[in-house]
């Protein structure tokens, strides 16, 4: 079972309204599951998804109750780098946290979880099947980024100056940077469970710029390239074992 999980409706109606034997329920009294059938797989949506927290919870508890291949990321992210424009489409190379600091335990480093990797690289497979599928389905040739990971919804750039400072990772890819808030709680128990994942993001905008009404319909029409990219990617996987280590 392949997991598609957003933040909101807007990030996965594509692939929800093709469907086929879908089914909803509802899990921890709470959040909407949707499961069926496209391009003869089995897949998994999940929404309203905010936070690494809650990501990680969900997407643990997901995994252990259906088999799943690999976990899609379907969002929108925020840059700082004039490389990236609004709409751009970008598929996560890398991730890390930018919110955790226990670095007076175990010789931990900025942003590491104890007895985690630092950050998470993502699997090559998964990044050439997603570029490949875009250049194929709709011609536009999409961009890698490192995704800063992290529980805070940042206003403005003076927040990130203590993570600028400490991380080391950060300051060698600052202008292939994006950030996000769920991709970092995908990759820790994507890595707990020894299955792959990525995200793929479209750009809304600078932290701290102006988002007009426009920019937001821009990035919503963008969807239907990251919809038809996905779905040929979701048609190319031929067993349930082809992206596992």
């Amino acid at each position: 079972m392949i997991l598609l999980i957003g933040n909101n409706n807007d990030d996965t109606l594509y692939f929800d309204t093709r469907l086929n034997e879908r089914k909803e329920e509802i899990i921890f009294n709470r959040y909407k599951v949707v499961t069926g059938i496209l391009c003869n797989q089995s897949v998994i949506i999940v929404n309203d998804i905010y936070t690494n927290i809650l990501s990680s919870a969900i997407v643990s508890y997901v995994i252990e109750k259906y088999f799943v291949l690999f976990v899609i990321k379907i969002g929108k992210c925020h840059s700082i780098s004039k490389n990236f424009n609004i709409g751009d489409v970008v598929i996560s190379k890398k991730v890390l946290a930018n919110d955790i600091d226990v670095c007076d335990i175990l010789g931990t480093q900025f942003g590491q979880i104890p007895n985690f990797p630092l950050y998470y690289d993502i699997n090559s497979d998964l990044i050439n099947l997603i570029s490949n599928s875009f250049a194929k389905c709709s011609n536009y040739n999409t961009k890698n980024a490192v995704f800063i990971s992290s529980n805070t919804h940042y206003s403005n750039v003076d927040q990130l100056k203590p993570f600028i400072v400490e991380n080391t990772i950060f300051k060698e890819n600052i202008n292939d940077v994006v950030f996000e808030s769920e991709l970092y709680g995908i990759a820790v128990a994507c890595h707990l469970h020894d299955i792959p994942f990525i995200a793929v993001n479209a750009v809304i905008g600078n932290i701290g710029g102006k988002f007009s009404a426009n920019d937001y319909i821009k990035v919503l029409k963008r969807y239907q390239d990251i919809g038809k990219a996905i779905v040929n990617v979701i048609g190319e996987i031929g067993s349930s074992d082809v992206l596992r280590n």
